[in-house]
This record gives structure tokens, C-alpha cells and sequence, in this order.
């Protein structure tokens, strides 16, 4: 960093770890510079996230399944009725049920074991 002042090299005080204010001095005239640093983490592991999916047989099989969907994914964010219902409208038998965490899927899961259904997750990239 250059110094404002007299255009000498500013390091930073004491460095430590990043924060969002960093006090650089001057090395020349001991000028001190508040700057306000942003640091991106790269090296944070992503979380897996999954697509659900619902097959239903036939139309009388889908009238069953969309009552169970809906009481499974009823406390789930993110989860929309208003997408389902279009995809149960439209006579759709492969119902495309959203994106989800790796907490959200566990909790899925054993709310769907609950009502007998089957929902089929693919982890995506």
C-alpha cells in the first residue's frame, strides 16, 4: 500500500488475522491508514446439495403421492406447493421437487419414512 501522505510503502501494524478494518502505518513518515478489507475464502469445502425427485406411476398413484409431498415438505424452505401443484396439473408423473441441503435431505428422508414415500435425491455438481 502507498502512503497518502508522502507516497512511501504503508504494511500493515501487527498483522494478524484478516478483519473488515486493518490499520496499515507508513514506513517513511509513520502516516496511519484505516483500510477496509473484504477477504474471499477459497478454500471453504461446498455443500452438497440435492435435487429431489417423485415418481408416480400412474394418475390415480400421483393424486396419493401429492397428499404425501405436501405433508413432508410442508415445514421444508424453499419448498414450493405452487410448483408442485402446476407439475400435478399438468399430469406430470416425475415431479421436480427442489434443491436441498444435506440437513434438509436427512430431514426429508425420515419425514418420508413416516408416510411411506419415496423420494429420490441426486447430488448435484
Amino acid at each position: 500500500m502507498i502512503c497518502e501522505k508522502c507516497s512511501g510503502d504503508a504494511a500493515r501494524v501487527e498483522p494478524q488475522a484478516p478483519a473488515a478494518m486493518e490499520l496499515y502505518r507508513c514506513q517513511k513518515c509513520g502516516h496511519e491508514i484505516w483500510v477496509r478489507t473484504h477477504y474471499v475464502q477459497s478454500a471453504l469445502p461446498r455443500a452438497a446439495v440435492y435435487a429431489a425427485v417423485v415418481r408416480a406411476q400412474d394418475t390415480a398413484d400421483a393424486k396419493k403421492l401429492r397428499l404425501k409431498v405436501a405433508r413432508v415438505f410442508a415445514r421444508i424452505s424453499g419448498f414450493s406447493l405452487t410448483s408442485l401443484d402446476e407439475q400435478f396439473a399438468q399430469g406430470t408423473l416425475v415431479w421436480d421437487l427442489g434443491l436441498y441441503s444435506d440437513s434438509e435431505k436427512h430431514e426429508i428422508v425420515e419425514a418420508s419414512k413416516a408416510v411411506g414415500l419415496n423420494i429420490e435425491f441426486q447430488q448435484q455438481e
